[in-house]
């Protein structure tokens, strides 16, 4: 529910005006937050995930790159070996495009 509010906010994000834009990012960003830290209470590891990856997105639009990747680094951490979803994937193509 946090991170499905947090997309609502970047998505509204697009509709305002620019001077607005920073106050929905950061409540996207509180969401998204919210979101890990639930995931990671519940043991939910795809969620964690998911949430983790909506956060990286908007922290490297953001240019906080190196908190984007250690978020991302420390959720595929938790991931199973083997597991190839598409949250997964793009984590791992985020991490390894950074070296």
């Amino acid at each position: 529910m946090h991170r499905i509010r947090g997309v609502i906010h970047l998505f509204a994000c697009k509709q305002e005006s620019p001077t607005a834009r920073p106050a929905l990012e950061n409540k996207a960003e509180e969401c998204f937050r919210a979101a890990v830290k639930a995931a990671r209470s519940q043991h939910a590891v795809a969620f964690e995930l998911r949430a983790g990856l909506e956060l990286a997105r908007l922290w490297i639009g953001r240019g906080k790159r190196r908190e984007a990747l250690d978020a991302l680094a420390q959720a595929c951490s938790r991931c199973e070996n083997g597991w190839k979803t598409p949250e997964l994937v793009e984590a791992k193509q985020i991490l390894e495009a950074s070296h």
